[in-house]
């Protein structure tokens, strides 16, 4: 195959695509290859969903509603050990 059919027929993908997702990992991809030393800068590779969940947190944490590190734990602790003991009752109970 040519480098002008291959083009075109990449062009033609790309046209055919309207999902941001793909559309953002394809240009992540060949960025990242293209890219002598292989930095890309990973927001371009994000959906617009992820970027304002970052965005929101980041706003959150400037205004202060931040939850202390120590809360956090005891809550994951919390869910990990409730799910653990949920995963072993079944186990046992369906051997």
């Amino acid at each position: 195959m040519s480098t002008l059919i291959l083009k075109d027929a990449l062009h033609r993908l790309v046209l055919e695509t309207n999902d941001d997702t793909i559309l953002r990992q394809v240009q992540h991809f060949f960025l990242s290859i293209k890219e002598k030393n292989n930095t890309m800068d990973w927001w371009l590779t994000i959906s617009d969903n992820e970027m304002a969940l970052i965005n929101k947190g980041l706003e959150d944490a400037q205004n202060g509603k931040l939850i202390p590190l120590n809360e956090v734990r005891t809550f994951i602790n919390q869910k990990i050990g409730a799910s653990f003991l949920r995963y072993s009752f079944l186990k046992t109970k369906n051997g």
